[in-house]
C-alpha cells in the first residue's frame, strides 16, 4: 500500500508504506517533508485548493506593437519588458486588467518573410515564454542605461591602427612605406627643406658649370700673345681644422694686343686649369717669366693663360649632380615617410 503526500512547494507524489512515520526530502524542492502514519488518511495532509484556480483559466495576452505586429503573450509575462519579434523595440506585456499595449497608430508595413526554420514561427501564434527574456534592467523600469566608456589614449591609437591597417579588416590602407622609421615627423619636414636647398643649390652650381664650360670652348680658338708674369703668390684664403690655415694662387700678368696694354688674373675659366694645387699654379707660373696670353679678339681685356675645356672643367659639374640627386633622394625619403605617417 503507497501512501499519497503532497509539499507545500505544490508536487503530490506517492511514498512507500514502510516510510510511514519518517522524515524524506521532498524530490522537487528539497525540501523536509515528513510522511503521514498509515492509520492517517494521506487526503489530510494535503492542502486545501482553491475551487476557484479550476473556475478560471488564464487567458493570453493580445499585444500591439507600434511597428503594427500583433501577437498573443502567455500571462506569465505580463508586466514585463520582452523584445518585439518583427522590429526587436522594447515593448511592455499589459497585465490581464488593463488593455493591450497601444502606441501612437503608424502606417502599416509588410511584415518581413520569416523563414521556415525561425524558431519564433509566424508572428501570429502564441509564442514560447523561452522566447521572451526580459532585457537588462527592471521589467517595468525600462531598459537600463548603459554606462559611457571613456577610452585610454593608448586605447585610442591601438583602435585606429587596427582600424588603418591593411585590407582584411575593411579599414583604410596605408600608402608606401616609413623609410625613415628612426625619424620623427619633425625632422621629416626639416629634410624636406634641407632637400630642396640641395637641389636648388645643384641647380645653381650646374647653371655655372655650363657657364664656364661654354666659355672654356669658345676660348680654344682665340689668338695668343707673349704675356709677361708679374707676380705669383700665395694667398691666405681661410683656415682649416684637419689642415690649419687655407691658401690660393694669385697671378698676374701683362699683355700688349696692339698698342693697348692689358692686365689679367685669370688663369682659366674653371680655376687652376692644368694645376690642381695652388702650389703647382705658383711654381708653373713664376713671376718674371713670359707665357702665352690667349685674348677674346672682340674684347682684349677678356683673357686666359690655358684655353680650351681641361680636367679642373669635370670638378664643378660632379659636385653639381651630387647636390642635386642626394637632394632629390632625401626629398623622395622624407616625402615618402610623411604620407605614409599621415595616411
Amino acid at each position: 500500500m503507497s501512501l499519497e503526500v503532497a509539499c507545500k512547494c505544490g508536487q503530490r507524489f506517492k511514498a512507500d508504506q514502510r516510510l510511514a512515520g519518517k522524515k524524506v526530502k521532498c524530490p522537487n524542492c528539497g525540501s523536509p517533508l515528513a510522511i503521514p502514519a498509515a492509520t492517517a488518511p494521506a487526503t489530510a495532509a494535503l492542502p486545501a485548493r482553491a475551487p476557484a484556480a479550476k473556475a478560471s483559466e488564464p487567458q493570453p495576452l493580445i499585444v500591439a506593437c507600434a511597428c503594427g505586429a500583433r501577437f498573443q503573450a502567455k500571462p506569465e509575462l505580463a508586466g514585463r519588458r520582452v523584445a518585439c519579434p518583427s522590429c526587436k523595440q522594447p515593448l511592455a506585456i499589459p497585465t490581464a486588467q488593463s488593455k493591450p499595449a497601444q502606441s501612437k497608430p503608424q502606417p502599416a508595413r509588410p511584415a518581413p518573410a520569416v523563414p521556415a526554420d525561425d524558431p519564433l514561427g509566424p508572428l501570429g501564434n502564441p509564442l514560447s515564454s523561452s522566447f521572451w527574456d526580459d532585457l537588462p534592467g527592471d521589467p517595468l523600469a525600462g531598459p537600463a542605461p548603459t554606462a559611457s566608456k571613456t577610452l585610454a589614449p593608448a586605447a585610442l591609437t591601438g583602435a585606429k591602427s587596427a582600424w588603418s591597417g591593411g585590407s582584411a579588416g575593411g579599414g583604410r590602407r596605408k600608402m608606401g612605406v616609413d623609410l625613415l622609421p628612426s625619424r620623427s615627423t619633425t625632422e621629416l619636414f626639416a629634410g624636406v627643406i634641407l632637400a630642396l636647398l640641395a637641389i636648388a643649390g645643384g641647380l645653381g652650381l650646374g647653371y655655372l658649370a655650363s657657364a664656364n664650360y661654354a666659355a672654356s670652348q669658345a676660348s680654344a680658338a682665340w689668338p695668343s700673345v707673349n704675356g709677361t708674369i708679374n707676380s705669383a703668390e700665395l694667398v691666405e684664403n681661410g683656415y682649416s681644422r684637419r689642415s690649419g690655415k687655407k691658401y690660393k694662387a694669385v697671378v698676374q700678368y701683362s699683355y700688349t694686343v696692339g698698342q693697348t696694354p692689358y692686365m689679367g688674373d685669370r688663369i682659366a675659366f674653371d680655376g687652376y686649369g692644368s694645376s690642381f694645387t695652388p702650389n703647382q699654379v705658383v711654381e708653373k707660373y713664376a713671376a718674371g717669366t713670359t707665357h702665352p696670353v690667349f685674348y677674346d679678339p672682340t674684347n682684349p681685356s677678356s683673357s686666359v693663360l690655358e684655353k680650351g675645356v681641361t680636367a679642373s672643367n669635370f670638378i664643378l659639374p660632379v659636385i653639381s649632380a651630387i647636390l642635386g640627386l642626394g637632394g632629390l633622394g632625401g626629398l623622395a625619403a622624407c616625402c615618402v615617410s610623411i604620407v605614409y605617417r599621415l595616411t
